[in-house]
């Protein structure tokens, strides 16, 4: 049953890379070179606060809690959840890296001076709250706890502690998500199937030893 589970996986990973692959061949676009990518200085790009400004008080408690919840969401809300069974078992540093942290990490740079605003899915102003209801129902698969619980109040904390000292996106290198260069040469597909495979394989020994 492993295997074969595995195998499908193999198939869907290789699938999804080579429409990519063809994407990135079609004369349509024109890919991006590197020096096409923007040229920043350092005092431009975001970085995350040192943790040892954490207020040492009933505040920091809750921003060293949320930030706890976002890095372990399942201890608190998967499956074995210690609060409860709210979601599918993955946490929210998944999408939102090293606890939304990371730059270019799809990180939370400046989640609190952006919201609220109108998403492009509902169609609808969303508050910050409504945001992080929206990962645990599709993200998490699940459900969030009641919205004026201590752990969304704590994620809350720990998000605006990441926002100080941010008035806006706009111009604001580092967050979200970074734009890469296309290949600036043709694709090999030969070339990537081989390098797929051996991704996968490689992937399948390990997890056969768990």
């Amino acid at each position: 049953m492993l295997r074969t589970k595995l195998k499908l996986l193999e198939i869907f990973c290789f699938t999804f890379i080579s429409s990519c692959i063809i994407s990135s061949c079609s004369g349509d676009r024109k890919p991006a070179q590197k020096n096409d990518l923007p040229k920043v200085k350092e005092k431009s790009v975001w970085h995350a606060p040192d943790e040892s400004t954490i207020p040492k008080n009933a505040k920091g408690e809750m921003i060293r809690y949320g930030k706890d919840l976002i890095a372990n969401t399942s201890a608190y809300f998967g499956p074995k959840g210690t609060l409860g069974k709210f979601t599918n078992g993955l946490n929210c540093q998944n999408c939102h890296l090293d606890a939304g942290t990371r730059i270019f990490g799809n990180n939370y740079a400046a989640v609190m001076s952006s919201y609220p605003k109108i998403t492009a899915r509902s169609g609808k102003i969303t508050s910050p709250i409504a945001r992080i209801k929206g990962c645990f129902e599709r993200s998490l698969n699940g459900k969030m706890p009641d919205s004026t619980s201590k752990e969304i109040r704590a994620m809350i904390a720990y998000m605006e502690w990441l926002n100080q000292g941010v008035e806006g996106p706009e111009g604001m290198y580092g967050r979200g998500t970074e734009k890469i260069a296309l290949l600036d040469r043709p694709a090999d597909p030969k070339r990537e199937h081989y390098s797929m495979h051996r991704n996968v394989k490689a992937a399948m020994a390990k997890m056969e030893k768990v």
